[in-house]
């Protein structure tokens, strides 16, 4: 092939997305004599750029800025190569030059912004500079966006409304919640189909207790698992607890959190069926032995039942827990600890009730077959879940007895014995009662 038809080539197949194959041919091009053109080291940068190849990207955009030093973009290509690294500092030294260059340039103060804000780390670390600085750049996005014309607002609709999102994110952190929600709402009016944008809004409209709100901008169409989680927060606070409780089964079988099964003992605990909230919170801790939270939610429910001595205990463990995690006080469970302290010094002889004691220590043995209700079953597939003692157990047909399949109900009451498998508990030699 001639020179011509190379280059045609190769464009077709950055039109196909084939980024190496392109990148082949335009180093090749780039390779000969007088072929260093400035389309022709854009293109080859680019091909580079999107096969992931950022530092060969990062050669040709320098070469680029050396033939023309003025031009804000070649420093802005050079910082986004670092950028898709996560070379956040690295990123902000080119950001910065090209800004220099052309102030109102959006796309970099974008980037730029969120660059800076990667450099906070921990999202609790929120008095630093740059963090500051990040707010700034979203807010100087802003004042560029109404400088635009109809025209140009169309064709940066997205962008803007990812700025939008992005700042918000951040006032969110900064517990700026009303401020946070207007810059939501403004990305949702140039992207009402904004799946994440929609998450964060109806996650901060419950965090300020409009339920209504939340429920309107949730993406209820996304079956992610975070998503959902929302939804049952939205559904406690309606104090709907039962399609709350279904959506964390569900939630449970794929993603055994300790965080998940703390839910199922608070809607266990609202129910009344503390039993129940027990089980699931032993869950947790057999999820995440080393989460305080449970440890400290396990003592609150043995102070419920006048454990003292078993509360005092668990309170001292998840004291004990958060300070090699975190470190500093705990200063609710040691404010509740000093209260316990003092009931069980100033009563002689005190003694946990046994009998109570033993509901946080099951030990069903192996062999004793388990009562249970048939909460969900699926005839199609052949498949459902037994509920048991707060629990709920996966069973497939394969595991009832034949003569029994056909009586397979929801609300059937079954026997059945205990398993487990790698998703969680499942019953077998399942039988109809």
């Amino acid at each position: 092939m001639n020179k011509e038809e190379m280059f045609i080539q190769a464009q077709q197949n950055e039109s196909e997305n084939n980024w190496e194959e392109a990148l082949v041919i335009y180093n090749s091009l780039l390779s000969e004599p007088g072929n260093n053109s400035s389309e022709l080291l854009e293109r080859c940068a680019w091909c580079a750029s999107r096969a992931g190849r950022y530092i060969q990207a990062i050669d040709h955009f320098t070469e680029l800025s050396k033939f023309e030093p003025h031009k804000a973009k070649w420093f802005y290509c050079i910082g986004y190569q670092y950028y898709m690294q996560k070379k956040w500092d690295l990123a902000n030294e080119q950001f910065e030059k090209a800004l220099e260059l052309y102030p109102d340039y959006l796309i970099v103060k974008y980037r730029y912004g969120y660059s800076l804000r990667q450099t906070c780390g921990d999202k609790y670390v929120l008095t630093k500079d740059a963090f500051w600085r990040a707010l700034q750049q979203f807010n100087e996005c802003t004042q560029i966006w109404e400088k635009y014309s109809e025209d140009e607002r169309k064709k940066k609709s997205n962008t803007y409304a990812d700025i939008c999102f992005q700042k918000g994110k951040l006032l969110v952190e900064r517990n700026q919640i009303n401020d946070a929600i207007d810059s939501f709402e403004t990305a949702l009016s140039l992207n009402n189909n904004f799946e994440e944008c929609r998450y964060q809004t109806s996650k901060a409209y419950l965090s300020i207790g409009n339920v209504e709100k939340a429920k309107a901008h949730f993406p209820d169409k996304s079956n992610k698992y975070y998503i959902r989680e929302l939804q049952v927060d939205i559904l406690l606070a309606e104090n709907n607890l039962n399609d709350a409780e279904a959506v964390l089964e569900r939630l449970i079988q794929t993603r055994r959190k300790d965080y998940l099964y703390r839910k199922m003992a608070e809607i266990s605990l609202k129910k009344g069926d503390p039993s129940s909230a027990i089980s699931y919170l032993l869950d947790a801790e057999k999820a995440n032995p080393r989460n305080h939270i449970t440890i400290f939610e396990k003592a609150k429910l043995l102070l419920g039942e006048n454990l003292l001595l078993a509360a005092r205990e668990e309170i001292m463990r998840a004291i004990e827990l958060k300070k090699k995690a975190y470190g500093g006080n705990y200063l609710e469970a040691e404010t509740i600890l000093a209260k316990v302290s003092k009931i069980i010094d100033d009563t002689a002889h005190f003694e946990d009730d046994v009998s109570k004691l033993q509901i946080f220590n099951p030990t069903t043995p192996k062999n004793t077959p388990l009562q249970g209700v048939i909460r969900k079953y699926n005839t199609d597939k052949g498949f459902g879940f037994i509920k048991c003692s707060g629990r709920s157990y996966f069973f497939h047909i394969s595991s009832v007895k034949k003569s029994m399949q056909h009586l397979l109900r929801e609300g059937s009451r079954v026997t059945f014995d205990e398993g487990m498998n790698d998703k969680g508990p499942v019953a077998n030699n399942v039988i109809v009662n």
